[in-house]
């Protein structure tokens, strides 16, 4: 199971969430369901969840799950790239589905995995690190670099506010602050083919696989070295079949 809590403008506009805990919110959550799934009857007293609710009625009482889970313990992967909740991803997840993973400056990202791990007295080897990668593999470099400017284009510009938008926050701490907020003030501005025209090769290298076929596997043992255990690869570009063919010929 995938979670990740978004951002205010999502979370308050399309959940009716405040986002004001996100951090509780999701480890309790995460609490809550391992509970339902092993159909224990669940009571939970947290400062964002309760169960049986409080007020209401008061008739609400502890139930379980009726129907078993088709093995014994779900995986719960989290999306975080926000520096408290990749610890927490580290102390309460199975996998980690970070975006916009660089395999070239990871060690920063690793490094918080790596506290919240240690707090929970596990290793590396108790979690499974799943970047959600856009691949894009071209009969030329800049076939395979356009295809996926639109997609990064619209999570630097358009998912987040001006100011609370994590994926400008990560660029920032990667070094590529400038070009991350150039891209979204265009957005912003409704200047969309700015935006996406403002996507530098850097920040594609950063956010995304664009390459040539033969150099698919070079960028995939990248990640590997970097400490991906898998990818969640998102096919772009005009023969997605072809690049996911190529993705499954990888180390072949």
């Amino acid at each position: 199971m995938g979670l990740g809590v978004s951002g205010p403008q999502v979370s308050e506009g399309w959940y009716g969430v405040p986002f004001t805990r996100p951090l509780a919110r999701t480890r309790e959550y995460v609490e809550v369901v391992r509970r339902a799934w092993a159909r224990e009857l669940v009571e939970y007293e947290g400062e964002e969840f309760q169960f049986p609710s409080v007020g209401g009625t008061s008739l609400g009482k502890p139930l379980k799950l009726m129907i078993g889970p088709v093995q014994e313990r779900v995986p719960i992967y989290l999306g975080a790239i926000g520096p408290k909740a990749i610890v927490q991803t580290g102390e309460t997840a199975d996998g980690w589905l970070p975006a916009f993973f660089n395999p070239h400056d990871a060690d920063e990202l690793l490094a918080g995995l790596d506290r919240g791990l240690e707090r929970s007295g596990r290793d590396r080897g108790a979690i499974e690190i799943a970047p959600l990668v856009p691949v894009s593999v071209g009969d030329s470099l800049a076939d395979a670099q356009q295809a996926v400017r639109p997609f990064i284009a619209f999570y630097l510009g358009g998912m987040g506010a001006k100011g609370k938008n994590f994926y400008v926050d990560l660029c920032e701490r990667y070094g590529f602050g400038a070009e991350a907020n150039e891209i979204q003030d265009r957005f912003l501005a409704g200047d969309r083919m700015g935006a996406i025209k403002a996507v530098s090769e850097d920040i594609i290298e950063v956010g995304a696989i664009a390459c040539e076929p033969a150099e698919l596997d070079g960028r995939l043992a990248a990640y590997a070295a970097a400490g991906a255990d898998s990818l969640v690869a998102m096919p772009f570009g005009s023969d997605r079949t072809a690049t996911i063919a190529a993705l499954a010929s990888f180390g072949s």
